[in-house]
């Protein structure tokens, strides 16, 4: 998100229809799904991101930024308005609070992961030091919208490896930026994707989105080309 957009975000209205006693395991860590309970839908793990086309999410020192504001932005902020909590990694943070903005989801619950004790954030913002794949799968099993995963690349791999990740949704900017924090960090295999959608834009931002693709028992599928679920447009 650059300054321009986190400034059309924080004006986004609180969503006062979802319910806060389920919403914040770190206050509430023997939280356990009743049975009724997982017979509903699991809330989906989305993780949205803008990225170079060689694979970055931000440069040495790059705040939010770092990508360019263009066409594509007025869905990128209608699709803000299908989730209910945002999720991040202490880089991320940090790189808002760079251009600074140290809530930048107002509108959501926001959460940063981090076992470091100089991390320090805006009241609004909690910080969760507990093991992230316990806490989300926890969160994932309570009812509400769905959860912005929205940087931290080692953040990101170990959810994937969990099995906790849903859906990506990518932002593709034209530029190459050749260094810098990749879209994921650690991730040791391979986990098909199927493609959902695409959207091109007159400034060359193409955006894709991808459901993961997994077994029976719930675990992302390693390896091989997944089935097109769509054809591309623009």
């Amino acid at each position: 998100m650059n300054r321009a957009t986190a400034r059309i975000a924080r004006a986004l209205p609180v969503d006062k229809l979802q319910p806060a006693y389920p919403l914040w395991p770190a206050a509430n860590g023997t939280f356990a799904p009743s049975p009724r309970r997982e017979l509903l839908q699991m809330r989906k793990l989305k993780y949205h991101v803008n990225v170079s086309v060689d694979g970055f999410i931000l440069s040495q020192g790059e705040g939010f930024d770092a990508f360019p504001h263009g066409d594509e932005s007025a869905q990128y902020l209608q699709s803000l308005h299908a989730y209910g909590i945002a999720l991040m990694g202490r880089r991320t943070y940090e790189a808002s609070q760079k251009t600074g903005i140290d809530d930048p989801y107002p509108h959501l619950m926001s959460y940063v992961f981090s076992r470091s004790s100089s991390v320090r954030t805006n009241p609004q913002v909690e910080l969760v030091r507990d093991e992230a794949t316990d806490w989300v799968r926890r969160m994932k099993a309570c009812p509400g919208k769905d959860l912005y995963l929205c940087g931290g690349a080692d953040l990101a791999a170990s959810l994937f490896k969990a099995g906790l990740i849903d859906e990506v949704i990518l932002k593709v900017n034209p530029l190459l930026k050749g260094a810098g924090r990749r879209l994921l960090s650690g991730l040791e295999t391979e986990i098909a994707l199927v493609h959902n959608s695409s959207a091109a834009y007159d400034d060359g931002v193409v955006m894709l989105t991808y459901r993961v693709q997994k077994n029976d028992v719930g675990q992302p599928i390693a390896g091989g080309i997944a089935r097109v679920a769509t054809s591309m447009h623009s």
